[in-house]
């Protein structure tokens, strides 16, 4: 995988770019996001990295509000690095709300991702089946019954669900529908807000790293007794989950 990702990457360095938006390397980009499975519908909207072995392309996906990253080549620390990540989310006035202006960082994905996603169960495909409207209130839920984020499908927060995989989901007829996540495939940040609330108590490691996670990991060692708790939940909300 890293010979033929790598003779990608070379090829779009070495060819020069027309535009500011370096779109005229689509062909060439488009061959690294199929070595990652990345939908055929998937919109380019940047190549903003493409040179010294470092391609870096920014994508959307129909329906979807993340804005999605695709890393490829040697990073600065000498590694190389195929890496897809969320990098932030489309607003409904066409502009980008990215992660780093507060200041969270991408969030990595695993780069069968979108693989999982196509042999599995998820809210996106759920929507193409036409069982939810624009009234549906949609329930998103932790295996253990917590609730994650509940509102209409085109809310930012039901939008950051699209792809996790199902374990399971029930339609009621007063137009709620109650989608329950399978816990293998949760981000990071989601893993262990569920651990936490499974647990009932505050887990000293898992709390550092969810504050870490949350670029507030000072905050959280200068924090006391009473007032570790206000910083959890600030770095919960800058995550997207709860505890």
């Amino acid at each position: 995988m890293q010979n033929k990702v790598m003779e990608i990457v070379k090829a779009i360095c070495s060819m020069e770019s027309t535009d500011c938006r370096s779109f005229n390397k689509q062909g060439l980009t488009r061959k690294l996001m199929d070595l990652a499975n990345v939908p055929k519908d998937a919109d380019i909207q940047e190549i903003p990295l493409d040179w010294n072995n470092q391609v870096v392309i920014l994508f959307l996906l129909p329906d979807d509000k993340n804005y999605y990253s695709l890393f490829s080549g040697i990073g600065n620390d000498g590694k190389f690095y195929f890496e897809l990540s969320i990098t932030g989310t489309l607003l409904d006035n066409g502009y980008f709300d990215f992660l780093e202006e507060h200041g969270q960082k991408d969030q990595v994905l695993p780069i069968d991702y979108f693989v999982k996603n196509q042999e599995t169960m998820t809210l996106k495909k759920i929507l193409k089946l036409g069982l939810i409207n624009d009234n549906t209130e949609i329930w998103i839920r932790h295996p253990n019954m917590h609730v994650l984020a509940h509102g209409n499908w085109n809310q930012d927060d039901i939008l950051l669900y699209l792809y996790n995989e199902l374990e399971s989901f029930v339609w009621q007829d007063d137009n709620n529908f109650y989608v329950d996540l399978k816990f293998g495939n949760m981000t990071r940040p989601q893993e262990i807000a569920k651990k936490l609330n499974e647990g009932g108590e505050w887990i000293p490691e898992l709390c550092e790293e969810l504050c870490c996670l949350a670029d507030m990991l000072d905050e959280y060692k200068e924090a006391d007794e009473e007032t570790f708790e206000d910083i959890l939940y600030k770095a919960a909300e800058k995550l997207g989950v709860e505890i």
